[in-house]
């Protein structure tokens, strides 16, 4: 009797056992390359370097506004878009190398790759990413300043104007004639006021009735 009801028993445990395996998926960790300087992605057609601002999730994917192009865009590409298909957002399925999705708001300095035949950009957790706010992100900032020397910083709507709005003060060529005429109307409404006084004069003392 003992022996049957250990064998339900192991029988049960087994089942269960089994069940569970399959009931949960098998995850294969995510092998990375270590972080590499961006000597490494210097020249890379396929590898995009910027930083900006983590707006919230859109139909298109995870939108961000590019603060500044190292790499793979220019002051034209205001935004970007990362791939869905990088980031763990749907339930009950885990990509050995995807992400958590970014704090909406964050600024982050990232290198993304170009997905051929796509238009957004690829990210995970291979793709190296840091917050401006935390040291990695100001020391990927800092090999990118030095890497990409002269890279564009992209204007933004907060931007203070690069020039000084149009005035209407009058152009220097202007300036030029006024500081000409000026002087010369005033010899000439001053010599005119001489002639008429002299004229004047004259003409008193051949008018005998004057006396």
């Amino acid at each position: 009797m003992r022996d049957r009801r250990g064998s339900i028993l192991g029988l049960a445990l087994a089942l269960g056992l089994g069940l569970q395996l399959a009931l949960v998926p098998p995850v294969a960790a995510c092998s990375c390359i270590g972080p590499q300087p961006m000597d490494a992605y210097a020249g890379d057609a396929t590898v995009a370097v910027f930083t900006a601002i983590v707006e919230p999730r859109d139909a298109r994917g995870f939108p961000a506004t590019v603060t500044r192009w190292f790499q793979g865009g220019g002051i034209l590409d205001p935004r970007v878009w990362f791939d869905v298909g990088g980031f763990n957002v749907q339930q009950g399925v885990m990509s050995s190398c995807g992400m958590e999705p970014l704090p909406v708001g964050g600024q982050f300095i990232f290198v993304a790759y170009r997905i051929e035949g796509s238009n957004n950009l690829g990210m995970g957790l291979c793709s190296p990413h840091a917050p401006l706010a935390a040291p990695e992100g100001q020391k990927m900032l800092a090999d990118a300043e030095r890497t990409f020397v002269g890279a564009p910083i992209a204007p933004t709507t907060t931007d203070p104007p690069t020039t000084d709005p149009p005035t209407t003060s009058a152009s220097p060529g202007s300036s030029v004639i006024l500081d000409v005429v000026v002087p010369i109307v005033i010899a000439l409404v001053g010599a005119a006021g001489i002639l008429f006084g002299v004229f004047a004069v004259v003409g008193r003392r051949r008018d005998p009735d004057a006396d």
